[in-house]
């Protein structure tokens, strides 16, 4: 573990196998900054907190998934995606239940819509497999500005 002249930071690196892809998070005292192998991850001015980043990689996990099940569709459109959670007041202040929000718009039937979302939370998104063991999840899909479905992964 190297470490920086300033007492606050410290390096942390690892490597995300089977990939050799790596991460080094840098702790400022409060919360990470992140960098990886492809570069830095920067949300305007703030870094992230571990539990954040939590959030983060269920994002990201199951909208890299939505994509890619609408493109081999072949369909235009784009994605947005929400993630909240709520903390338990005592600790270990884990997640108690976790939202997503799907937000699509373009060219998707609702059937396409709502099987892309399902595809990727019960089968694909393996973020979404390891934290449902401990935490609800909880999601809606509005396609074109109209809520479309709501549910719980499983």
């Amino acid at each position: 573990m190297a470490k920086r002249s300033s007492p606050y930071y410290k390096f942390y690196w690892g490597r995300i196998s089977p990939m050799e892809k790596w991460v080094r998070m840098v702790f400022n005292g409060e919360n990470f900054d992140v960098e990886t192998d492809t570069g830095n991850l920067k949300i305007g001015d703030a870094s992230l907190s571990p539990m954040s980043l939590l959030l983060v990689s269920l994002g990201g996990c199951t909208a890299m998934d939505v994509v890619s099940i609408l493109k081999k569709l072949k369909k235009h459109f784009e994605l947005k995606v929400e993630v909240r959670g709520k903390r338990a007041e005592e600790h270990p202040k884990v997640y108690t239940e976790i939202f997503l929000t799907y937000e699509i718009s373009g060219d998707v039937s609702e059937k396409e819509a709502v099987r892309a979302v399902s595809l990727s939370l019960n089968k694909y998104c393996s973020v979404s497999a390891m934290i449902s063991k401990s935490c609800p999840i909880f999601y809606k899909v509005l396609l074109n500005g109209r809520e479309i479905e709501n549910g719980k992964k499983g």
